[in-house]
Formats: structure tokens, C-alpha cells, sequence
């Protein structure tokens, strides 16, 4: 490959960059040569799908922290197992739906009765 075919593939790589939204590579010359620098993105956290397993876990968990403090908030409990308030939600309200629990009082002052 000669340089100006290098320096074409090179210029094809930066335009693939900015149009992903991300830095350009930055190119340096040097007396042992062409030196070119690519950003590395960084790692996108994607949703991991719990399993069954995994649920019932978390729902044990949940369960364990209702009865040690009635009065604890979803934010809270999400806190506690560093996970989404979102996934607390849905846990809950699956646990809602066994029969397991039930909300008692106003939302913001009431409390957890853990029935299962």
C-alpha cells in the first residue's frame, strides 16, 4: 500500500468516526513513520434481561428489606441493590400480584405488609 492509498483508507476511517458521532483520529508524523490515534468509545451499559432466577433472588431481597423497614421507599430499595427504580417497580408490583405484599395507607406515608 503506498502512502497515498493509506492516507485515503485513513481518511475514510475519520469519516466513519465523526459520523458516528465520535473523535476524530488523530495523525502524527514522524521520522519512523505515520502514527495515527483512534479514540476508543467508551462501553455502553446495556439492560441485562434478569432470569427467573435471578428475579426471585431480588424479590427475596425486597421481601427482606419490607419487613426489616415497613416504610422504605422504591427509590430506596432500588438504592439498597443498586438497581433501577424501574426494575423495583416491576418486581413489586409481580410481587403485588402473588399476594405476597400490599401497600397500606397513603403512598408517600404509608407502609409495606409483607404477607407471604
Amino acid at each position: 500500500m503506498d502512502r497515498r492509498e493509506f492516507l485515503s483508507t485513513i481518511s475514510a476511517a475519520e469519516g466513519l468516526y465523526l459520523s458516528r458521532g465520535l473523535a476524530a483520529p488523530l495523525l502524527r508524523e514522524e521520522s519512523s513513520g505515520l502514527w495515527v490515534q483512534f479514540a476508543v468509545p467508551a462501553p455502553v451499559k446495556t439492560p441485562v434481561k434478569m432470569s427467573g432466577e435471578m428475579s426471585g433472588e431480588m424479590s427475596g431481597e425486597i421481601l427482606r428489606l419490607m419487613k426489616k423497614n415497613p416504610a422504605i421507599t422504591l427509590p430506596e430499595i432500588a438504592q439498597s441493590l443498586d438497581k433501577t427504580t424501574r426494575t423495583i417497580e416491576r418486581l413489586v408490583s409481580q410481587l403485588k400480584a402473588r399476594g405476597a405484599i400490599r401497600r397500606v395507607g397513603a403512598t408517600k406515608r404509608g407502609h409495606w405488609e409483607v404477607l407471604k
